[in-house]
């Protein structure tokens, strides 16, 4: 991606230093979410997220995409509040670990 924001921006250095630090900033937004929704038993739909850290719902809308995209969460297909419920995926959960034993 930084690729082509040096192309996009022809090298306009002050144009990757935001790009830079936009993804930092993406980056500890997602670390956030990730935490909250792993921390969670039973799950968090994005109201309860927007609770916790005082965002506005609006904001982290992609962050959540981003976690699902790359496998660190999913959906349990529920809702709660009208909102959907994520869950931080784990490879091995524990419970299968204690049911296989």
């Amino acid at each position: 991606m930084q690729g082509i924001t040096v192309n996009k921006y022809e090298g306009n250095k002050m144009n990757v230093v935001a790009f830079r630090s936009g993804e930092a900033r993406y980056a500890n937004a997602r670390e956030t979410i990730y935490a909250l929704i792993a921390e969670s038993s039973d799950g968090m739909t994005s109201k309860e997220i927007a609770q916790r850290t005082g965002w506005a719902l609006h904001t982290f809308g992609r962050r959540l995409t981003e976690l699902k995209d790359s496998g660190k969460i999913r959906s349990t297909g529920q809702m709660r509040y009208g909102a959907e419920v994520w869950i931080a995926y784990r490879a091995f959960p524990m419970q299968l670990l204690i049911e296989a034993a």
